[in-house]
């Protein structure tokens, strides 16, 4: 999207939030690996613990995207005071971090926490009583901010139609991918020292990268109104995928729990049985199955009504 279109800064938001969020992720596994580990003798140790503050640069520049959607400007003029307090926050922000991390750096108080994050940064170190506060503010600032991003384009979808509401259907479709991936990379994340797993990270990456094609659709208007059909179709899998899951599951929990059949044996006859429970259950193939009056499948383009028709009439 910024290679197609450069002059909006829609793109270079979306370009820079994902090297933001990279920055700042692969910067504290860096710090654990250099500090906690190796204790400091890991090289370029000092240029992780620069890139951390990053994850919230990355935040608020998704915000941003929202704000700007999708022609680069506020969805009206009495918006823009979001943008300049974007603008603000993201200044002191990024002055204060810095200034902190620089002066932990020089004075060799390089703690880094289980999450990778510098101690003085994390707003657990009780002789930054200041920062501690002025943390809370900053992300109560960035959440109004954040809202008012959402609710400026929520404003925007009763006023609007044709081209403009599909962009807004494209948009709230990425919003979903993405607010799934984060929700299940949080819940996985639990009880973990880290707070990462392979499933939570899967799942944020994929939300992550559904919601940049779904905004470059969107902007691009490139198969605009195909959103009419993924969403039918993306619920109607959904909903076959969950009912193939509940029943493999519970399968599984009768053989263990209450059977007390082996592991191996309850796990293959659910794999052998899932799938046609669920098929039986579901009416069939995701492709025929009914979403809010409409299938999924058997779909014909307009322009080919005519021909069709008549092909019937013999002519």
């Amino acid at each position: 999207m910024a290679w197609r279109a450069p002059r909006n800064p829609l793109g270079w938001c979306l370009v820079g939030m994902m090297v933001a969020g990279a920055l700042s992720d692969d910067g504290s596994l860096y710090a654990i690996a250099a500090y906690r580990i190796r204790h400091g003798t890991l090289p370029l140790g000092w240029a992780a613990l620069l890139a951390l503050p990053s994850g919230v640069l990355s935040l608020m520049l998704l915000g941003l995207a929202f704000l700007l959607f999708p022609d680069g400007r506020p969805p009206s003029p009495r918006w823009r005071w979001v943008l300049w307090a974007y603008a603000g926050i993201g200044l002191v922000w990024l002055t204060w971090t810095a200034v902190i991390t620089v002066s932990a750096i020089v004075g060799h108080h390089t703690q880094v926490d289980s999450g990778g994050q510098l101690f003085v940064l994390s707003g657990n170190d009780p002789a930054a009583g200041s920062w501690n506060a002025a943390l809370t503010v900053i992300f109560l600032l960035v959440g109004v901010c954040f809202a008012a991003s959402l609710a400026g384009q929520v404003a925007s979808w009763r006023g609007s139609s044709g081209e403009r509401r599909q962009q807004l259907k494209w948009l709230m479709t990425g919003l979903a991918a993405l607010v799934a991936g984060v929700a299940i990379d949080t819940v996985t994340g639990i009880g973990t020292a880290t707070g990462l797993t392979a499933i939570g990270t899967a799942c944020y990456l994929a939300g992550l990268f559904a919601f940049s094609p779904c905004v470059g659709v969107a902007v691009l208007r490139y198969r605009l109104y195909e959103i009419d059909r993924v969403i039918p179709r993306t619920l109607a899998y959904a909903i076959v995928t969950g009912l193939l899951i509940g029943v493999y599951a519970g399968i599984v929990l009768l053989a263990t729990q209450v059977l007390h059949v082996h592991s191996t044996v309850a796990v293959a006859a659910s794999t052998l049985t899932a799938p046609r429970c669920s098929a039986r259950c579901g009416g069939g193939s995701p492709d025929s199955v009914k979403v809010r009056g409409h299938r999924t499948s058997g779909w014909h383009h307009p322009r080919s009504a005519p021909r069709r028709n008549r092909r019937r009439r013999g002519t």
